[in-house]
């Protein structure tokens, strides 16, 4: 009798058949085929795959990292051959490639070699990987592109976009991609792959002509709706059929549809708080869900995500309960519960910590801040001046905040060279929610130049220094859409901050006209703002014969890769303003043609139009 179980160790661990008993004491036919060791380990407990791909991935890590630069540069002229040998070192994301080396693979017209494939694959895993661990571990190039071909294109066109080598392929991929793309979204999904292509592209969307086109919002909804329907937040067990549990997923891991919920919630949090929702995953119901996850994953997730989850979970619960509560005490001590939860985030997961954790945090915490601005006035003059102080107190928390997070931004995300010239870093990299985070701080520091009366000159000095890096952050992506969009409005926040300083500028600002986007209605309302006072202006020009309009000329931004069909049939966009506004007014006069490019339907949306 060999022992109790009926496997050796190494076939356990494996999950494979086992004739250690028929071949004892001779090892096993796997084991002597393979040349492991054959042997029984009493107490044996078999280790998370994904765990121990983690532990190569730091290995692996550890290795570069170990190389001088002239080690890791591979000459051009070998860059193909030696991508194509990539199979033979060991790869944290793609295990297998399962092709003829001559394959190229096409979509709409867009031919791509088997080298260049590999390329991309290992520079997503390198740049992208790290934030997008919820995507399983290609086993089979050959079997991904088969059988989930809208996961292998959006893997490519996300890692081709900042690729110095492949870049174009962003722009020629994507109307292909979205040819791909829309029909799924019609239907039902039913593939938990098709689920990930959707996250990856909530994580780093596509440019698009104006903000408000980003669709996000709508396909995060579609990923968590989805997720459900596939029973991510909720998988049978193991003992169960899937006929019996109407799984539709198939046979997907356990963990990998944990690690999915757990994405939707994570990426529907970041993006439902920049935009003035409420999380699509908020409810106690939902939460529980959430929960279970983390602890059915406690050994595969790392310490940072166990924070992360921790942050989102404490944001949808202030984004609920805030929402209603209209008695000023009771406000107040809700928020100094929740930035105290928060801390105490920190204190727990200290040894741990990252500079992105701590934008996630500074994020979280300047958002309840900025909740404070919808804060009603009082019935009596002493309980509004007890609102403004109470309000002030948060602003300047908030002012911290929000600095701190633009520090931790450009320390992370920008190194400088021997000349003191500024370098990305992994700033192209990086998810979207790091740059909507960068741009409501700077929001909120605007802001903080209305509420704060009389605001001190150390504060102006912090508040005006700390929009500049943000706007010194986005300006180091200049061919980026969005950013080179929010480098250019930043830019004019400032001038305008600085010429916001008479009592009657302020009394007139003070009070939000939007109230409806939760913490981050002071965003959206400076540029309801804006809108309002250019149609006061063009009113008031209605009395002219006619109304001439003047090419201010053609857009100063890069264009999105939507717009770019366009311009190749001769389509050129410029911008044009009403003539009257060549005399700009006040402080908010020069914003029309940032506020035509970001979208926003003001005529639909706020109450004041007629």
């Amino acid at each position: 009798m060999v022992g109790k179980p009926k496997s050796c160790t190494a076939c356990r661990q494996a999950k494979m058949g086992c004739d250690a008993r028929t071949k004892a004491p001779n090892p096993c036919s796997r084991c002597k085929s393979n040349k492991l060791e054959c042997c029984f380990v009493k107490n044996f407990k078999r280790l998370s795959t994904r765990q121990i791909a983690r532990d190569l991935a730091n290995e692996l890590h550890i290795v570069r990292a170990s190389q001088s630069p002239d080690e890791q540069i591979t000459p051009p002229s070998n860059r193909q051959s030696a991508s194509l040998c990539a199979s033979d070192a060991r790869s944290v994301f793609l295990m297998s490639i399962g092709v003829d080396p001559s394959t190229d693979f096409s979509l709409g017209g867009v031919s791509i070699s088997l080298g260049d494939t590999l390329e991309l694959l290992q520079h997503f895993e390198k740049h992208y990987y790290p934030y997008a661990t919820f995507v399983a571990p290609v086993q089979s190039l050959a079997h991904l592109v088969s059988n989930s071909p809208l996961l292998f294109w959006t893997i490519i066109l996300i890692a081709s976009q900042h690729h110095h080598l492949h870049s174009h392929l962003y722009e020629d991929l994507y109307f292909p991609h979205q040819q791909l793309l829309t029909p799924l979204l019609n239907i039902s999904i039913r593939s938990i792959e098709n689920v990930h292509a959707i996250i990856l592209l909530c994580l780093w969307p596509i440019p698009r002509r104006r903000i408000l086109h980003d669709p996000s919002w709508t396909y995060i909804g579609i990923a968590v709706n989805s997720s459900m329907t596939l029973n991510c937040h909720k998988p049978p067990a193991q003992k169960h059929t899937l006929l019996e549990m109407g799984d539709l997923s198939g046979s997907v891991e356990v963990h990998t549809k944990y690690l999915t919920w757990l994405a939707c919630f994570s990426v529907g949090t970041q993006i439902a708080t920049f935009i003035g929702f409420v999380p699509p995953i908020s409810s106690s119901h939902q939460l529980k869900y959430v929960s279970k996850a983390i602890d059915q994953l406690y050994g595969i997730l790392s310490t940072e995500n166990h924070a992360s989850f921790a942050i989102c979970e404490i944001i949808c619960n202030y984004s609920i309960s805030l929402e209603d509560v209209e008695d000023l005490e009771a406000y107040i001590s809700l928020v100094n519960e929740f930035d105290g939860r928060l801390d105490t985030i920190k204190q727990t997961y200290l040894a741990h910590w990252t500079p992105e954790i701590q934008i996630q945090l500074q994020f979280a915490k300047l958002n309840l801040y900025a909740a404070s601005a919808l804060l009603p006035l009082g019935r009596t003059s002493l309980a509004d001046a007890q609102i403004i102080i109470n309000r002030q107190a948060l602003f300047l928390r908030g002012m911290e905040s929000a600095i701190t997070l633009i520090d931790h931004m450009k320390n992370m995300a920008i190194s400088t060279g021997n000349e003191g010239q500024y370098h990305t870093g992994k700033l192209p990299f990086l998810p979207k929610h790091f740059f909507t985070s960068l741009f409501f701080s700077a929001a909120f520091l605007f802001r903080s130049f209305i509420y704060l009366q009389p605001i001190g000159h150390t504060h102006i000095v912090c508040a005006i220094q700390g929009m500049r890096d943000a706007q010194l952050i986005f300006s180091l992506l200049p061919h980026h859409r969005d950013h080179a969009r929010a480098a250019r409005i930043i830019g004019i926040l400032v001038e305008n901050a600085q010429t916001v300083d008479t009592a009657s500028d302020r009394s007139l600002l003070g009070k939000l006209i939007v109230t409806n986007r939760l913490g981050a209605s002071i965003m959206w309302e400076i540029f309801a703002r804006m809108k309002m006072n250019m149609n006061s202006e063009r009113n008031n020009c209605e009395g002219r014969a006619t109304k001439k309009t003047r090419m201010i000329g053609p857009d100063p931004l890069p264009l999105a890769p939507e717009m770019k069909q366009l311009v190749q049939n001769c389509w050129v966009p410029f911008i044009t303003a009403p003539a009257a506004e060549e005399q700009e007014a006040g402080s908010w006069g020069s914003w029309d043609v940032d506020l035509d490019d970001f979208g926003f339907a003001f005529d639909q949306q706020m109450p004041w139009q007629v």
